[in-house]
């Protein structure tokens, strides 16, 4: 089993609770492995593979902007080359490692009030984190800001639809274990369609949205 060791908690936790001060504090431990970092110790996915599968899904070109909203401390954002990349995160503590690391754009930001304009980035991609929203009410918010600054496309990846109901060795945190659940139905309503997970069907699923059709 693998521990972490955590530095002091930084001041911008306080005020957050359930996931949000989770996060906050995940980015104090004193690692640079991005695997751990984000969240998918003990996990499957490959996130090279799955940012392959995005491009391909989009057919997406070489100088095409992306935003990667909830991009943590930039597990996927280390694969997304010739492009030009921003990122958003809740935690500060996690835009900071990935800033410190990967030297991209990245800014401390909600998932529901993007500061961007209408139509700033050709693709916006969120990938594993509407499992962690307050509800699925606040998901739709979430998903009209990500249309709304998206020119072309918008992917949603490693949505849970099914959650544990107790804590397993890689929660090293008080605080919840369990997630919150979507359907794909959730995200028809949207304007979604669904496409292969990444891994494990048996939990999550993934969808895009093509505003070129």
């Amino acid at each position: 089993q693998r521990r972490v060791r955590e530095a002091s908690a930084p001041e911008s936790t306080s005020g957050k609770d359930g996931w949000d001060a989770i996060w906050e504090r995940k980015g104090t431990v004193e690692s640079d492995d991005l695997q751990l970092l984000n969240g998918y110790d003990e996990t499957d996915f490959d996130p090279k593979k799955s940012w392959q599968e995005i491009e391909k899904s989009f057919d997406m070109k070489d100088d095409a902007t992306v935003l990667e909203v909830g991009c943590g401390a930039g597990f996927i954002a280390q694969h997304i080359k010739n492009r030009e990349y921003t990122g958003l995160d809740l935690s500060k503590s996690l835009v900071e490692k990935h800033i410190k690391m990967l030297g991209h754009a990245v800014a401390e930001c909600p998932a529901n009030k993007l500061p961007f304009a209408d139509n700033t980035f050709d693709y916006v991609i969120c990938i594993g984190v509407p499992q962690y929203f307050p509800s699925v009410e606040y998901t739709e918010e979430c998903v009209s800001e990500m249309k709304r600054v998206a020119r072309l496309g918008v992917y949603v990846g490693s949505v849970r639809h099914k959650t544990r109901q107790s804590r397993i060795d890689k929660h090293q945190f008080d605080g919840p274990s369990s997630h919150l659940v979507h359907s794909v139905a959730d995200f028809a309503k949207w304007g979604f369609s669904e496409v292969p997970a990444f891994y494990d069907a048996d939990e999550y699923f993934n969808v895009m949205n093509d505003l070129t059709k």
